[in-house]
């Protein structure tokens, strides 16, 4: 028996079953791990962003990071295992506690969402008030709070779980007790100030309304549809799965294995892009975020070619300058993109002196994007 047993490892050993596949595809969103830091990067090191919305989006982005993080390490574990062929007995990962640190990131991701939606909600209402009430310390102290309460929360479930005071973390009591404070709550909550700011801006554009008003208004309009239905739609298949798995452990659920294997990956996918594209509807579709990349791109772009013009010891260049797209300097970023260097000003001082033609908000960072393709 211990023979046919063995065998039967190394047959499967280095094929990658449905379970390996869906892992495979969800380590790709180590991606919005990169973009969510990318967010957190921009706001802190750029002052023009330091503002109560933009820092409590660099919030959300640092608990989507942490969430993702976590969440991608038992894919990441099951790829390898199956690559290295090892039995899978010995888990380095799956943890109480990383499991409790995960559902507490996840907590807090989602909460900072609402609270995104009352720091705009408060904005829109309250113009004026709103910079006396929403202060970045304000906004630094309540994402501190949010932490330390999905923390407490979450701990406080797995303490009454250790007691049997309540029952395991796969039963349907505790699945609706975590999904209902984490997923329902701050969807609702979400929702309801979105819908509310946009009857709002609605009624004030009847009194004062231009065609860039009404233009205004309806991208508004259905950015908050779509950040509204994405917030519901994608957690839902997984918050499905979990309830299923809950009462397939009490009642034996007439229900293929084979489908319940694929719903569970489908939903973990979906699931993982809920957390992925916030960098996106938070983030990179705002002007002053992407004038803020726009920025960093070219100084890479300007460092790059210095350094390679340093290392080729090619003087040539003096006469040229620097050969930056003069798209990616503004006036008041001259000294600061490209130094004082002698080469450097020859040119600079030509694209000064042009006029200063109109950009785009979508064609910004295009321009820079293809200036660093130059230099590399």
């Amino acid at each position: 028996m211990e023979k046919d047993a063995n065998t039967t490892v190394m047959k499967q050993c280095g094929i990658c079953d449905t379970k390996c596949v869906y892992s495979a595809i969800e380590t790709t969103f180590m991606l919005g791990v990169v973009s969510n830091l990318l967010i957190v990067y921009i706001v802190v090191k750029e002052k023009r962003l330091h503002d109560p919305t933009l820092i409590g989006i660099a919030g959300l982005a640092v608990s989507d990071a942490i969430f993702l993080f976590l969440r991608l390490l038992k894919p990441i574990e099951e790829v390898i295992r199956v690559s290295t062929c090892e039995n899978g007995t010995d888990k380095a990962i799956g943890t109480k506690w990383y499991y409790s640190i995960r559902t507490s990131a996840w907590a807090a991701a989602n909460t900072h969402v609402a609270m995104l939606a009352v720091i705009r909600y408060i904005t829109l209402v309250y113009p004026i008030k709103s910079h006396l009430i929403l202060t970045i310390k304000r906004i630094l102290l309540a994402s501190f709070w949010i932490w330390l309460f999905s923390l407490a929360f979450v701990g406080t479930l797995s303490v009454l779980m250790a007691y049997n005071l309540i029952p395991g973390w796969q039963s349907h009591e505790y699945v609706l007790i975590l999904w209902t404070c984490v997923y329902i709550m701050p969807v609702t909550v979400t929702t309801i100030l979105h819908w509310r700011k946009v009857i709002l801006v609605r009624r004030s554009a009847n009194t004062y309304s231009t065609d860039r008003q009404i233009k205004n208004i309806r991208r508004m309009s259905k950015l908050v549809i779509l950040v509204v239905i994405l917030a519901t739609v994608l957690p839902l298949p997984r918050f499905i799965n979990k309830i299923l798995i809950a009462i397939n452990m009490n009642r034996r659920l007439d229900i293929s294995k084979e489908f319940l294997r694929h719903f569970k990956g489908v939903s973990d996918i979906l699931f993982l892009v809920n957390h992925s594209i916030n960098p996106i509807l938070y983030g990179f579709l705002s002007q002053r975020v992407r004038k803020s990349l726009q920025k960093v791109f070219c100084k890479i772009a300007v460092h790059n070619q210095r350094s390679d013009r340093d290392r080729s010891g090619d003087r040539s260049s003096e006469n040229r300058g620097i050969g930056v797209n003069p798209k990616c300097i503004g006036d008041n970023d001259v000294k600061t993109l490209c130094g004082a260097t002698n080469e450097g000003n020859v040119t600079l001082e030509k694209y000064k002196r042009r006029p200063k033609a109109s950009t785009s908000s979508t064609s910004t960072i295009e321009s820079c994007i293809s200036s660093i393709s130059d230099v590399v």
